[in-house]
């Protein structure tokens, strides 16, 4: 960009020159310069001489068909776009660490539940062991007891090393040591879990989630942009074939033979009005060039649109189906927790086997898990929308 606007600003520089010469051509026109031509010269033979020359020179262009403009509004365009570039990064670095986050807390959950199972099976397993002890129960409910505990303890086992990756996950995309240490706030309780939640806010309908994403998906903005920069681009090469008008000026002084004495400079100001008759075809290619590209820029947009519109589409379907399918396991839930306290009474009587208990012990254990599951799908499905909108980042900021 501070290129671009570098073209529409003169260039001055400075020429400074020595000349030894027996040309009289060079003899007439540098003593003339020098405001040092002598009477009775001859200007056939002059002999050998020497001139210094010291000046400034600047040039100006006035107009180019506005090619420098275009440029300049390229330029700055493109720019935009990589600015909008590095924010769809930033969106989706964000998205994958709360994801990381709630990996995290998902693994928590489904080992808390494990450890729950773990804490029901050992009191029936003690409860089992004392009536084999007094010959009221067989001493394959005990082993049956027995492994379900191990299954338990294996789910719990799994749980953590899930945390764990979760963890490495998200050191890895916060750029932390290995060894590096953090405490996650909240937990999923609900479907917004504490310091760290989901995006809560959420447009109405769909229709508004689109329009959102229209004005401020960093991805479309990009697309928006560069497309802009490439029509800006083939505008320019379709006025190459205009004339360039400068504006020169030049300001110096010369000296013959007696040293640097510049005590009288000369000055001039032009126009000068230049123009391409022939250049090989080069302009005619970069013509071609460029609206080549503005099409593929143009197919690019259409395309990143389409793209947007389904990912909103895809986002929005699946935090339906998350929040219908964690209504109805919480409904399970509810039901396996019922059952199983009925069966556990029944089996402590004696009136049920044991793998009826066990069967509405698993039953339990899944619906939990399964609850657990669900809100995590949730608050995904949250975090998706909020990123396919282009708003992830500013709802978990609170902006």
């Amino acid at each position: 960009l501070a290129r671009a606007e570098a073209s529409l600003w003169p260039v001055v520089g400075v020429q400074a020159s020595y000349v030894r010469s027996d040309a009289p051509s060079s003899y007439l026109f540098k003593h003339i310069d020098g405001h040092a031509l002598p009477a009775g010269a001859s200007f056939n033979d002059p002999g050998w001489f020497g001139a210094t020359e010291l000046g400034v020179g600047a040039r100006w262009n006035l107009w180019n068909g506005g090619r420098d403009e275009l440029a300049t509004e390229a330029a700055g365009r493109d720019v935009e776009a990589r600015v909008a570039e590095h924010r769809a990064l930033d969106n989706a670095l964000a998205a994958a660490a709360v994801g990381a986050v709630v990996d995290a807390r998902a693994a928590r959950e489904l080992g808390a539940a494990a450890e729950a199972s773990i804490a029901t099976v050992e009191a029936q397993l003690a409860e089992t062991q004392a009536r084999v002890d007094r010959g009221a129960a067989l001493r394959s409910d005990v082993l049956s007891l027995e492994v379900r505990l191990a299954e338990a303890r294996e789910r719990v086992l799994r749980s953590k090393l899930g945390e764990r990756l979760a963890a490495a996950a998200l050191r890895r995309l916060l750029s932390l040591a290995p060894n590096a240490t953090f405490e996650l706030a909240g937990d999923l309780a609900g479907e917004v879990p504490g310091e760290f939640a989901a995006p809560t806010r959420e447009p109405a309908t769909l229709d508004d989630a689109l329009a959102e994403a229209y004005s401020r998906r960093p991805e479309l903005v990009a697309a928006r942009e560069a497309l802009a920069a490439a029509r800006a681009q083939s505008s320019a090469a379709d006025r190459a074939w205009l004339p360039r008008l400068d504006l020169e000026a030049r300001g110096w002084s010369a000296d013959v033979d007696s040293g640097v004495d510049f005590d009288d400079p000369n000055y001039q100001l032009g126009l000068a009005l230049s123009f391409d008759v022939f250049d090989g075809g080069a302009r005619a290619a970069d013509r071609r060039q460029a609206r080549a590209f503005a099409r593929a820029l143009a197919s690019a947009d259409a395309s990143a649109v389409r793209a947007v519109e389904f990912d909103v589409q895809q986002a929005w379907l699946q935090l339906d189906e998350a929040r219908a399918r964690l209504e109805v396991t919480r409904t399970a839930l509810a039901a396996s927790d019922e059952t199983l306290e009925l069966v556990a009474k029944q089996f402590q009587a004696g009136s049920v086997v044991v793998t009826r208990f066990l069967e509405a012990e698993s039953a339990r254990t899944q619906a939990k898990s399964a609850v657990v599951r669900a809100t995590l799908d949730v608050q995904r499905a949250k975090l998706e929308l909020a990123r396919a909108r282009g708003a992830l980042i500013d709802e978990l900021l609170g902006r």
